[in-house]
């Protein structure tokens, strides 16, 4: 299960270009890179467990992606995406060692009123089916609070601010 600060998306804008970085959610303790498939491109490097990377520019449209082990040039998932130009993505490499999967997910969002934060949920377990989030104050019983969002596996809610 992972919370991130991200939108689901892409686009398609071909030209000009995105900006790019790896979030590292996988249950395994490897490192891993983000590399541009098309023109061999590293994007990010040694990205540990529960870490993200800074922010690469890569080329908008279409584009396949490989995570890898670091340092090595062998892929262990490969993925393509279209990105819109002037965006930014996460890549989010989750999942256990035998079974990594890649996704992609679009952080463009507007800026929420002050004192207020936006989160979006992002379902990396294929096992847990749908789950349900809750936002309360430390003191509420979670039988009192109310459902923020709803997320099936694999899937992204909208951003909840």
């Amino acid at each position: 299960l992972a919370l991130t600060l991200a939108a689901c998306g892409g686009g398609g804008d071909s030209g000009g270009s995105a900006s790019i970085r790896l979030v590292n959610l996988t249950s395994s303790n490897s490192s891993f890179d983000l590399a541009d498939a098309d023109d061999e491109k590293t994007l990010a490097s040694g990205v540990a467990a529960d870490r993200g990377s800074e922010r690469a520019e890569v080329g908008a449209g279409e584009t396949s992606f490989e995570l890898r082990r670091a340092g090595n040039d062998s892929a262990v998932v490969t993925a393509s995406w279209s990105l819109t130009k002037g965006l930014k993505y996460s890549a989010i490499a989750y999942g256990a060692e035998g079974s990594l999967k890649m996704a992609m997910l679009e952080e463009d969002e507007d800026q929420p009123d002050a004192g207020k934060a936006r989160l979006r949920l992002y379902n990396t377990s294929a096992d847990s089916g749908t789950l349900d989030l809750y936002l309360t104050a430390s003191d509420t019983a979670l039988e009192d609070a109310s459902i923020t969002t709803t997320v099936a596996a694999s899937g992204a809610t909208g951003f909840v601010t």
